[in-house]
């Protein structure tokens, strides 16, 4: 058992045996306005985000259930609301593959500053339900009221499962610096992939709450960063059938082994391609050095 820190870190649910239905490639182009507090690197991945949405929305249409969003914004004495009715798990389709690299403009709309990004991508349409699970992120703590995706310097990080069914499950960390970080299998595992049974809440990187054959090869994870605010990002890639991690290297004792990020996202393309069972989950969080 070792205790990792992942040092200036950088996750929308794709719940839900899926059968692919049509792929389009697809342009799109979106416009979000950024509240003040946020930095131009976290509002251009916001714009990417939710362009990818419109476009499946657009395709593909949506489900029946929405999930609605409203993002207020009180600065300089007047009030604005922001909302977005269309939640991931709402979609009929997903974002398998970017076609070359998003396009990004700062733009002004009266006195407010707007990034808009232009994009190509392929997307694939979804006629069956996946697989349902749940996934929480956990601050300094293992019930689900810990449940946060905002963190501190120096905040352990936890995460709990659990599945209707049993599969395959893979955990990575991207980081501002593009780098992909394997947070599950563990550094310590050498068969590069990790099964889950169903119906079991499994608890991640807490060696007091793991399997007997896995409490050696836990990872402790601590969550750090060098600046004020910092917004990450974890995927959680989960299928009914096996599938191995990407290839990747330890560069320290102390960090998770690791892949550019470029080359993560190349495996996740083929992987995506292949398996059309996979559940793709991100969900982003914020950590700040005070």
């Amino acid at each position: 058992m070792k205790r990792v820190v992942i040092y200036s870190l950088f996750m929308a649910l794709s719940f839900l045996p899926a059968i692919a239905g049509r792929t389009a490639t697809v342009s799109v182009e979106y416009i979000y306005h950024i509240p003040e507090n946020m930095s131009p690197t976290e509002a251009r991945e916001i714009a990417f985000q939710r362009a990818q949405i419109q476009a499946i929305a657009d395709e593909f249409g949506t489900t029946v259930t929405q999930t609605t969003s409203v993002t207020i914004d009180t600065s300089n004495e007047e009030t604005t609301s922001e909302f977005l009715s269309i939640g991931g798990s709402d979609l009929k389709g997903e974002w398998v593959e970017t076609i070359g690299e998003p396009v990004y403009e700062y733009i002004t709309d009266g006195d407010a500053l707007a990034v808009r990004v232009k994009a190509k991508g392929r997307i694939r349409e979804l006629k069956d339900f996946r697989i349902p699970f749940d996934v929480k992120i956990l601050r300094n703590g293992i019930e689900d009221s810990h449940e946060s995706d905002n963190f501190l310097s120096g905040d352990d990080m936890f995460m709990s499962f659990n599945a209707s069914a049993p599969g395959y499950l893979s955990i990575y960390l991207i980081d501002a610096n593009r780098q992909a970080f394997c947070l599950l299998p563990y550094s310590q595992q050498e068969n590069g992939l990790f099964q889950v049974k169903g119906n079991k809440k499994y608890l991640f990187f807490h060696p007091d709450y793991s399997a007997d054959i896995e409490k050696m090869v836990v990872d402790q994870l601590t969550l750090d960063t060098s600046v004020e605010r910092e917004r990450n990002k974890i995927v959680v890639l989960f299928s009914p059938n096996k599938f191995y991690k990407a290839a990747d290297s330890a560069t320290s004792a102390d960090v998770p082994r690791n892949l550019g990020y470029d080359d993560f996202k190349k495996w996740l393309v083929n992987l995506k391609k292949r398996d059309v069972d996979l559940s793709v989950t991100e969900k982003s969080i914020v950590i700040c050095r005070h």
